[in-house]
């Protein structure tokens, strides 16, 4: 009981840690040069954004939980369940990030999840 609770934490803060994320650097703007003048100032909007700390902290809490449970659970069992994070994702893009989803990855994001059933049968 303890894995599955975790294992939701790690799908759940991690699908979250890439949300924020992708809302952050949106912020950000794109990095399109390589001159040290303005990848410095791209890399200071990046370390004072809120939503890209937050997603980092998110990624962190992912990582940890998924270590810990790791030595409790093979590996075989806690990978697949944590591809649950793709629906999530795809969730989080539609509705949140107002992302434009389109029916093909509508279609790839159920073929994941029933994938994902299979495995865990």
């Amino acid at each position: 009981m303890k894995s599955l609770a975790v294992i939701a934490l790690i799908v759940v803060s991690g699908a979250l840690g890439d949300i924020f994320l992708a809302r952050g650097m949106k912020q950000v703007g794109s990095i399109d040069t390589l001159a040290l003048k303005e990848l410095l100032q791209i890399a200071r909007r990046v370390l004072f954004s809120g939503f890209i700390l937050l997603g980092i902290g998110c990624m962190a809490v992912a990582f940890f939980s998924l270590v810990t449970v790791l030595a409790w659970e093979k590996v075989s069992v806690v990978e697949p369940a944590t591809s649950l994070s793709y629906v999530i994702n795809t969730l989080g893009a539609k509705f949140y990030l107002k992302e434009e989803v389109d029916l093909a990855r509508w279609i790839g994001t159920v073929l994941v999840t029933l994938g994902i059933a299979c495995l865990c049968l």
